[in-house]
């Protein structure tokens, strides 16, 4: 299991094993965000799982699936449940592609970041969100519009 750090208490990760929890309980993550539909392979561990051994270790745990690229809707709602932690987040997905693109929409669309800021964390954790670019600039847009800022969708 590999851990990507993408700041601020949040990282990601591909697939993790109901095994996994006590040692991410041990290592002070607080909150799973599981972002993998269930039965996207054969042989992936059911997110049921993962969510009983993560109460068992006292790590709240939130189901999320995406199949795609995903929408901006599960995107604030992850960014949700991420602000709402009482510590350190793990989100995971097949690769953590999914997850850091979830965190990335969340915190633009939030106004908390700009997509250079977003693709340069994300491309520090070893994921290119470039596919994303038209997505991250109409969350851009949306957080211009709510903060009156205008430096949000700034990308070069």
């Amino acid at each position: 299991m590999i851990l990507r750090e993408l700041g601020d208490g949040v990282q990601v990760a591909g697939q993790i094993r109901a095994e996994d929890v006590s040692r991410l309980a041990e290592e002070g993550v607080r909150c799973l965000v599981c972002n993998r539909p269930d039965d996207e392979e054969p042989g992936q561990p059911p997110a049921a799982g993962i969510r009983t051994a993560a109460e068992r270790a006292g790590i709240a745990f939130v189901h999320l699936p995406v199949a795609g690229l995903p929408d901006l809707a599960t995107a604030r709602r992850v960014h949700s449940v991420i602000r709402g932690a009482t510590g350190p987040t793990l989100a995971y997905c097949r690769t953590g592609t999914r997850s850091t693109m979830l965190w990335a929409l969340g915190v633009v669309d939030a106004g908390e970041m700009t997509i250079r800021e977003v693709l340069h964390r994300a491309a520090v954790a070893g994921y290119d969100l470039r596919a994303l670019l038209p997505q991250l600039l109409i969350a851009a847009s949306g957080a211009d519009r709510r903060t009156g800022g205008g430096s949000e969708g700034e990308t070069g």
